[in-house]
């Protein structure tokens, strides 16, 4: 299982849950997507498209990350996680906090609600960091891809903070007139922050190493990201919070831009180099790295709409650009990264123990590849589908894009299922 096959790897425990979390997640984001695509040209203040984002960005994209962490950890910090049996009982608590944080939002419970639910959620999130945090603490590899993971959960932190202010602030309104600045530092903490630095942290390592392309990289590329979106979300924090000049606004989209150019160039050489032909996980990576063209010069032109004088809905343009960093890139990863972890870790913990002593399947060979591909062709499919429906403001297009995302999803979850509980027969007495 090249890397992930360690000894120091956690009870399954601490692990399946979580991809399981996901997976159903992206299911009841298909159906919530399919209840609110009318609202999507109205912009993502709305209350439900709200819910929507966060069941994909928490319930989606941080679940499986939650669990893909728990069991790479081994791999990067050459060590074992600190509380595995806290990671399980820590998932009833974070899944708990997200269904009561979602229901506040979609039925407009603001006041009371969405303090309980947001404070439990962040609870959760924080026990999660205090984990991986005190392993990092005995870890006895240190590498850049660490320093990627743990930048990140300070990131996830500092996430939290603002979104509990926010949440408090429905009901006590003690930030006044900058509401608008700390949703803004909400999302790139969480977005760029978290979320973009923890996928170069894990994606630096498996995509290479399953392309088997690890060796004609350049990781110094790795540097310069770390560096330049770092410096770049601390510049965005100084414009949105302290100076509001102009200048900052165009420094910090430059570095932050400049620092994924730099990932990409990395991940690009990783296939361009790759010695293994592209299977359904990879063909996911290789659709969100691509389809990352499009939240990059859409950034640009929301950041330089007024210096280049264009003329259109700021609001159908933020929706554009939200949308396809959540969907054409994370959760198109989050897909693919699922197609390559969850059957090495049911492999693992099923059939590991029997290998040279009988005929054990393949860990591809534990899901339906035929459906695994539809799937992907469909997804892809919705991408384009719904990107087009956006940006001609075409309601048609958006609603069969809102029907494949609901049958992709469905499709990915009989995979994952499959994966998790399908026996298969294994001959003992050879």
């Amino acid at each position: 299982m090249i890397g992930i096959t360690t000894k120091k790897a956690p009870d399954s425990l601490a692990v399946v849950p979580y991809f399981i979390g996901s997976a159903v997640s992206f299911l009841i984001f298909g159906i919530f997507f399919f209840l609110v695509k009318d609202k999507l040209n109205t912009g993502f203040l709305q209350p439900e498209i709200i819910a929507l984002a966060h069941i994909a960005t928490l319930g989606i994209i941080t679940m499986m990350t939650i669990g893909t962490l728990h069991q790479f950890i081994p791999v990067v910090f050459n060590t074992n996680l600190k509380y595995p049996k806290l990671a399980f009982w820590n998932f009833f608590l974070f899944i708990s906090g997200l269904t009561l944080f979602v229901f506040s939002f979609y039925t407009h419970r603001y006041f009371n609600f969405l303090i309980f639910a947001a404070s439990i959620t962040a609870i959760a999130i924080w026990i999660f960091i205090f984990n991986i945090v005190t392993t990092y603490v005995k870890a006895k590899k240190k590498d850049i891809a660490a320093r990627f993971i743990l930048t990140a959960l300070f990131w996830l932190f500092i996430t939290t903070i603002y979104g509990l202010l926010q949440a408090y602030n429905f009901k006590y309104s003690f930030i006044g007139a900058n509401t608008l600045s700390y949703l803004k530092m909400h999302i790139i903490f969480g977005l760029t922050g978290w979320l973009f630095l923890l996928i170069i942290g894990i994606s630096s390592i498996i995509i290479p190493m399953f392309l088997v392309s690890h060796r004609f990289v350049d990781k110094n590329k790795l540097k310069y990201s770390f560096i330049l979106i770092n410096a770049g979300i601390i510049i965005a924090w100084i414009y949105y919070q302290l100076i509001m000049i102009n200048f900052f606004l165009y420094i910090y989209w430059i570095l932050i831009i400049a620092g994924i150019v730099y990932f990409l160039i990395y991940i690009f050489q990783s296939f361009k180099f790759r010695k293994k032909k592209l299977d359904i996980a990879m063909k996911h990576a290789l659709a969100a790295f691509i389809f990352a063209i499009f939240p990059l010069l859409l950034s640009g032109i929301v950041v330089f709409n007024k210096d280049l004088g264009i003329n259109m809905s700021m609001t159908g343009m933020s929706t554009f650009f939200i949308l396809s960093i959540l969907l054409g890139v994370y959760i198109n990863l989050i897909l693919g990264i699922t197609y390559r972890t969850l059957p090495f870790i049911v492999w693992l913990y099923k059939y590991q123990k029997y290998l040279g002593k009988v005929k054990v399947p393949k860990p591809e060979q534990l899901y339906y590849n035929i459906v695994g591909k539809i799937q992907f062709y469909i997804y892809v499919l919705m991408l384009l589908t719904l990107f087009s429906g956006i940006a001609m403001e075409n309601y048609i297009l958006q609603d069969i894009s809102a029907i494949l995302i609901l049958v992709s999803a469905t499709l990915f979850n009989i995979n994952v299922f499959t994966i998790l509980f399908k026996k298969h027969r294994i001959n003992l007495n050879r």
